[in-house]
């Protein structure tokens, strides 16, 4: 496996992480706190050093929610730590960066594209798999939200790791359908902040 193949997982890990955890418990550091409703969800601790994506999302039927976020991409090889490497012509993967939690829901994403081909267009055919599992709390049993027949995906993305997501058609097994909408920006040389 390839340091930026590597790297494409460890971010995927990274996302999903975030969303299992919403700040740490006593004595590990964590200043994480639970966003109020007009503050942006932070997944990013304080000291950590990369590229941070700052977006904000918006999902209707099912899942009616907005609001902002933010995600490191905290790499050990400096040489792939900038929003250029992340999502330039010579990496060899993306996932795309999107929201873990919200209050105390919880989105566990598998979202990214299966050949990647440097900036670009990228449409539902392109994406490895596309699903989103919900908890409604950190209690709660999971949702699954598969793309179903008809879904639609529409990803863009500049060389400088700032883009769009759309998608519709994600549903579950009863048949509940969430859209959604989501942008952001990446921001070099930054770190973890408390």
């Amino acid at each position: 496996m390839s340091r930026r193949t590597t790297a494409v997982v460890l971010v995927a890990v990274f996302l999903v992480l975030a969303g299992c955890s919403r700040g740490g418990g006593e004595g590990d550091g964590a200043t994480t706190p639970t966003p109020g409703p007009n503050e942006p969800q932070r997944t990013v601790r304080p000291g950590q050093h990369g590229p941070i994506v700052k977006g904000d999302y918006s999902f209707g039927g099912a899942l009616d929610l907005s609001g902002d976020y933010s995600v490191l991409y905290s790499f050990a090889d400096e040489a792939t730590s900038s929003c250029g490497k992340i999502a330039g012509d010579d990496a060899t993967g993306y996932v795309i960066p999107l929201p873990t939690f919200k209050d105390e829901r919880r989105f566990v994403w598998t979202a990214g594209i299966r050949e990647y081909d440097g900036p670009g267009t990228y449409e539902i055919a392109d994406l490895q798999l596309f699903k989103l599992q919900v908890l409604k709390d950190p209690d709660a049993e999971p949702v699954d939200y598969l793309a179903a027949k008809g879904a639609k995906a529409e990803l863009k993305v500049t060389a400088k790791n700032s883009g769009t997501f759309e998608f519709d058609g994600l549903k579950n097994e009863k048949g509940d359908e969430i859209t959604g909408e989501t942008s952001w920006s990446c921001t070099e040389g930054s770190e973890g902040e408390g």
